[in-house]
Order: C-alpha cells, then sequence, then structure tokens
C-alpha cells in the first residue's frame, strides 16, 4: 500500500535515488539545455510515495497563483505502472483542493511518451511547442507539452452520507 506525505528531510538520499533512477532512462531522449538559467521559486515543496519504509516516488511541487504546478515526478523503475504517479497526482489535487485552485499543471518532454499516461489520469494538453530548457540527447530540439487537470470544488457531504 502506498502512502503519500511532505518530504522530511531524511527522505533526502532516499529521494535522490529514486529521481536518479526515474531520469536516467530519460537522459537518452532528452537533457537540459546547457547554460538555460531557470528561475526557481522561492518555496518549492515535496511530496514522498513511501511502501513500507522505503520511498517509492516523489514530486515538488509549487503553488502558481490559481494552480498547483508539479515538477520533476519520478517513480522508482521496479514500481511503475502500480498507482504510484497516480497516488501522488492524487494527494497534489487534494493540497489543491484545500486551498481552493482550480488546477494541477506541468510540462513535460513529448519524446518521453509521457503526454498519453498524463492524459489517462486526467490532464488535458494546452499548449505544446519547442522546448526552452530541454533539448534531444544529441542537440536536437525537443518538444515540450504544458498540461493542466482540473481540481473539482468540494462537494458537502449530506448528512448520513457513507464516506
Amino acid at each position: 500500500m502506498v502512502h503519500v506525505r511532505q518530504a522530511r528531510p531524511a527522505d533526502g538520499q532516499a529521494v535522490e535515488a529514486v529521481t536518479a533512477a526515474a531520469f536516467a532512462p530519460l537522459r537518452r531522449i532528452y537533457r537540459p539545455r546547457p547554460g538555460v538559467q531557470w528561475v526557481r521559486p522561492a518555496v518549492v515543496w515535496r511530496l514522498v510515495a513511501v511502501e513500507g519504509r522505503r520511498v517509492v516516488g516523489t514530486v515538488r511541487y509549487v503553488y502558481d497563483q490559481d494552480r498547483l504546478h508539479l515538477m520533476g515526478l519520478a517513480v522508482a523503475p521496479g514500481r511503475r505502472r502500480r498507482g504510484v504517479a497516480r497516488a501522488l497526482i492524487e494527494h497534489a489535487a487534494r493540497l489543491a483542493r484545500r486551498r481552493g485552485l482550480w488546477a494541477l499543471s506541468l510540462y513535460t518532454v513529448v519524446q518521453t511518451g509521457n503526454v498519453p499516461i498524463f492524459e489517462r489520469m486526467g490532464f488535458r494538453v494546452v499548449r505544446q511547442g519547442p522546448s526552452p530548457h530541454d533539448e534531444a540527447s544529441d542537440g536536437a530540439p525537443v518538444g515540450e507539452a504544458y498540461l493542466e487537470r482540473p481540481v473539482p470544488a468540494r462537494t458537502p457531504r449530506r448528512r448520513g452520507a457513507q464516506p
């Protein structure tokens, strides 16, 4: 059973290991473009997905105006296709709902094949174009997709209704 929680300082090494293992195969497809400076938000939060005592997934997020923006979603290779990414995204959706935000958002490199995976989790492509931050491993341009997923408003529970 996967449990999602806020990352703790003690999770640092496990988070690095999961992230490195998850992104290693993608580096054959794309890499960060050299010399591109990222504007880093002042506050970046991190969720971890834990099975037993093992961190098996992670995602960073920021509150960006009226949405919660996800970055660097990573699942340990041996735990893929078992609901870890979905658990992280659903937890993020609950955080967004509590803040009254209207959507989750994220960017992904098109050539990774992740767009259909995110679409199955309720995201839709809002726009696509060349990535300003990444390039193919041979230096060629890669495509980037910006996706959003609406966060439904809380619906009040009726008295006597089962949770």
